[in-house]
């Protein structure tokens, strides 16, 4: 099922809240060595990026949310290597994670879970063609009408508007060059790739972040990229129409956690350790113990949301997704 309008309307504003704040100034991509032959890409909108140099071609995880964070993590690797990309995995179907494969060469093998394809088609597609037809156009047009009243107000905010009204339009301009690209492999439970002397595996642990989340494990390396699995002090996106589900989330970092691995790329936030699992799977424990106790004590949700204290403990500043993330955790012991 599609998402109703009020959260295509939500992801819409964060959009803007996130150009708002000047992610669409010129960027620096570079390279950063994570282990031996696995780095990471700074600079690139959306997800956590990381690729492997093997003798046998390069393997890269994510692709950003625009067609030129896509076109720029492959220049970023040309910094590095002259080996080609031959696979490019999905962690999950959210655009940030997803959007800039057409930046990359039609030649290479995209991957991700089986269940992916159906994602893309049933959350993404309409959206992206809502957001250039219609959400955008009336953002801007509503941001210049704006601009025009406060430009006759002599307004001190004119400027700052003026700014958003920049961002808006280079960011639909941006998603015009979107097209989306499916899979050309699928898996359910767990796939092995090997490449010289690497070994990579992608494994499917059920449905947490989303219905399609996989983890990837860089075995020479000790190291795994969790995807949105972890948002390193960050309040993660809980989502249930996309398959999220905290229990089943908080079980597969508890078991990921068990096998220790020294270097964790989280989808969101700095690169961390074994710990940083850890910290993610008793946020979602110490919530839910919260929503539980306002439950017993029969408080309404809208008491429950108000508690912040977590976010403190946790050392995680305030967002909106706070509060929704009760709401699911509520949803899922109420219903």
């Amino acid at each position: 099922k599609l998402p109703g309008k009020s959260l295509h309307v939500h992801f819409a504003l964060i959009v803007i809240a996130f150009f708002a704040a000047g992610i669409s100034q010129e960027k620096e991509f570079k390279a950063l060595q994570l282990e031996k032959n696995l780095y990471t890409v700074s600079g690139v909108s959306g997800g956590n990026i990381v690729f492997l140099v093997s003798g046998d071609g390069v393997l890269v995880v994510d692709a950003g949310y625009y067609v030129s964070d896509g076109e720029a993590i492959v220049k970023t690797i040309r910094t590095v290597t002259d080996q080609p990309v031959k696979y490019l995995i999905y962690t999950h179907f959210h655009r940030d994670h997803i959007n800039g494969a057409a930046g990359f060469s039609e030649n290479i093998t995209v991957i991700g879970h089986e269940n992916i394809k159906e994602n893309i088609i049933n959350f993404n597609e309409e959206r992206l063609n809502n957001d250039i037809e219609k959400v955008f156009p009336e953002y801007i047009k509503k941001e210049k009408e704006k601009i025009s009243e406060l430009k006759k107000a002599n307004s001190p905010e004119l400027e700052s508007h003026q700014k958003q009204l920049k961002s808006l339009v280079d960011h639909l301009e941006n998603i015009k060059k979107i097209k989306f690209r499916y899979p050309d492999q699928t898996f359910r439970d767990s796939l092995l790739l090997k490449m010289g002397n690497e070994e990579v595996l992608l494994k499917y642990m059920g449905n947490a972040h989303t219905s399609d989340n996989i983890v990837v494990i860089f075995k020479n390396q000790n190291t795994i990229h969790v995807g949105d699995l972890i948002f390193n002090k960050i309040v993660p996106y809980v989502i249930p129409e996309h398959g999220a589900n905290t229990q089943k989330w908080m079980n597969v970092l508890y078991n990921l956690h068990e096998q220790g691995f020294k270097t964790v790329i989280p989808g969101h936030g700095e690169i961390t350790d074994n710990n940083g699992i850890l910290k993610m799977a008793e946020y979602f424990k110490a919530l839910r113990s919260q929503v539980e106790k306002g439950l017993k004590n029969k408080m309404p949700l809208t008491e429950i949301q108000k508690d912040q204290s977590l976010l403190e403990t946790q050392g995680i500043s305030y967002s909106a997704q706070f509060p929704k993330n009760i709401e699911a955790i509520y949803n899922e012991l109420t219903q």
